[in-house]
């Protein structure tokens, strides 16, 4: 089963999108007519204008305490200033706590786990036995619960496999049925809620990024899987 945390937060924009929202901004505004505030701080200025050329005018009593586009500008300046902006890196960051889903917040996170294959340890997608009478979909999210536990919530993204990984066992190690080798299908699901806890055959767990997976994942395992964790 291969979970997916989707991205939090946007992802920060390149050098070629900057340029390009400013352009777009630019001519926005150059083709923009007047907004409520730029019509209303007019409207103060020429007021203004006319009470300075007839300062006595009875007209100008009722401005007393009225709110001006100014003292509505500074306001917001006031309010901008004592905003304090949440950073995009976090305490999971700066620490590399690679257990935890709150880092890398603008990214795509895959739940890794750490399985007991037969003799070997191994950074695999959760992953379980197929039994009789069972679907491969209702497989994989047999396999998510008894792994990582029933508090994992996932959404699985339709009823066929993703993708696919097969190698041979080491020689000498055919199973009883005459088998010499294995095929895993791949279910991908949307992470939805929980805390994966280490359930049957898991060691570890850990959420990873796609380059992250690349370095730690076995070769040949990452080139199978690869082909449908794009971001």
């Amino acid at each position: 089963m291969c979970v997916v945390r989707f991205p939090v937060i946007s992802t920060e924009l390149n050098n070629i999108e900057k340029r390009y929202s400013e352009m777009l901004a630019r001519v926005e505004f150059e083709n923009s007519m007047l907004s409520d505030f730029e019509l209303w701080h007019m409207q103060d200025l020429a007021r203004r204008k006319k009470r300075m050329e007839n300062p006595t005018h009875e007209d100008f009593d009722e401005d007393v305490g009225t709110s001006t586009a100014q003292d509505f500008e500074d306001a917001g300046v006031e309010e901008f200033q004592n905003f304090t902006v949440t950073p995009r890196t976090t305490e999971a960051d700066n620490t590399n706590n690679r257990r935890s889903l709150k880092r890398k917040l603008d990214r795509k996170l895959f739940l890794v786990v750490k399985q007991k294959l037969g003799k070997n340890e191994e950074w695999v997608f959760p992953m379980g036995a197929n039994k009789d009478g069972q679907s491969l979909r209702e497989t994989a999210v047999a396999t998510l619960s008894s792994t990582c536990g029933e508090d994992v919530k996932a959404q699985v993204n339709g009823n066929a496999p993703v993708g696919f990984y097969k190698y041979k066992l080491p020689s000498g190690s055919a199973t009883t049925d005459g088998y010499f080798g294995a095929k895993i299908f791949f279910y991908q699901a949307q992470f939805l809620g929980g805390v994966p806890k280490n359930g049957n055959g898991i060691v570890d767990h850990l959420w990873l990024t796609q380059e992250e997976m690349a370095q730690l994942l076995n070769r040949k395992y990452f080139s199978a899987i690869s082909n449908f964790i794009f971001e």
